[in-house]
């Protein structure tokens, strides 16, 4: 992991989880859902 990278933060009662955020078919920027042709 590094500096730059997204994460995804999830609460769960009194825990707090961090994971590293892949996009999976979205622009990294703007969530846009990408269009396979």
């Amino acid at each position: 992991m590094d500096t730059v990278d997204a994460l995804e933060i999830f609460v769960e009662k009194d825990a707090i989880i961090l994971q590293k955020y892949t996009a999976h078919g979205a622009c990294p920027t703007t969530g846009e859902i990408l269009q396979r042709m």
